[in-house]
Parts: C-alpha cells; sequence; structure tokens
C-alpha cells in the first residue's frame, strides 16, 4: 500500500468513528434543519426542541449520547411513561414532535431506516370513541325526528345537508 493510500484510509470519517453529538448540539442540528429545511415558526421550533432534549435526558440521562442504542421500545416506553401525564390532544402533539425528531434523525442516517414507525400514527383513546358514539346518536336523532316528520323539518331543523351525509334520501 502506498503512502497516500494508507493515510487516506486512516483519516476516512466512518460513522463508527465519528464522536458521539452532545445532547444540544444535536438539539441544534434538530433546530436549524427544522429552521431551513421545513420552515418551521418559532414556536413550532421551541415546542419540538422541547420535547426532543426530554427524549435524550430520559434515555441517557448524562451518558454520551449513542443513537444507534434508541430502540423502538425505547420509544413506545417513553411515551407510555408520559402518556399519564398528558391530554389526548396533548399526546397526539408530544407524539407529532418525537416522530419528527426521529425522521430527521433517520434522514441526516443516525438511526436506522423506519424507526418513525414505532409511534402510533394517531393515539386512540376512550374519549375518541364516546365522543363517536355521542355523535352517532345526535345522527339517529335528527334521522328520527325527520323520518316522524313525514319529510318536513321540524321548527330549528332546517339544515339540510346532514340527512344526505347520514344516508338518508330527500324528497
Amino acid at each position: 500500500m502506498t503512502k497516500t493510500k494508507y493515510a487516506g484510509a486512516m483519516l476516512r470519517i466512518t460513522s463508527q468513528s465519528r464522536l458521539a453529538p452532545t445532547g444540544e448540539q444535536l438539539i441544534f442540528e434538530y433546530d436549524r434543519h427544522m429552521d431551513q429545511v421545513c420552515g418551521y415558526s418559532f414556536s413550532s421550533r421551541r415546542l419540538r426542541r422541547y420535547c426532543c432534549r426530554h427524549l435524550l435526558k430520559w434515555r441517557y440521562g448524562t451518558r454520551p449520547i449513542h443513537l444507534p442504542q434508541l430502540s423502538a421500545k425505547d420509544l413506545t416506553e417513553f411515551v407510555r411513561a408520559k402518556a399519564a401525564d398528558l391530554s389526548p390532544g396533548s399526546l397526539h402533539v408530544f407524539i407529532v414532535c418525537l416522530r419528527s425528531f426521529c425522521r430527521f434523525l433517520e434522514f441526516s442516517g443516525r438511526i436506522r431506516i423506519g424507526l418513525s414507525g414505532a409511534f402510533a400514527a394517531r393515539a386512540h383513546t376512550a374519549i375518541g370513541s364516546t365522543a363517536k358514539n355521542a355523535e352517532d346518536r345526535g345522527m339517529a336523532e335528527i334521522i328520527k325526528r325527520f323520518s316522524t316528520n313525514h319529510g318536513r323539518w321540524q321548527a330549528g331543523l332546517r339544515h339540510r345537508s346532514l340527512p344526505i351525509k347520514a344516508g338518508v334520501a330527500l324528497p
């Protein structure tokens, strides 16, 4: 091996030889990505930085950050730990922020592709199913009122698009 080939082989930087970034360096790079690539506003970036900081602190603490160790199990455990303190809407926003961070890490080659899929696309809760049932009951009441009045609306029920959405034919 010639001297120049040997020097080139020794100076090659690979993912294993690269120093692990600190949490603040990683969050700074993520913020720059959100600003320059995604075009997020300052308040959106601040919220997403906050969520990422909590994830990194929860997973690594004061230890050096070694991102290839991050697994889907870690992510789901972290979301479960935070879910008790959050409302369903806040939990959804939290998951969106973490999914965005994982996509950034995938995009930059720091973690394996597909890890962002560890997060559910939508947080399903009992509250959502209760609201759906209440909505169905309300729609059933509107259909009942319409059908018992021989195709005419009772006073106060003049919005004709509701029965159409429910699949009721109008006269």
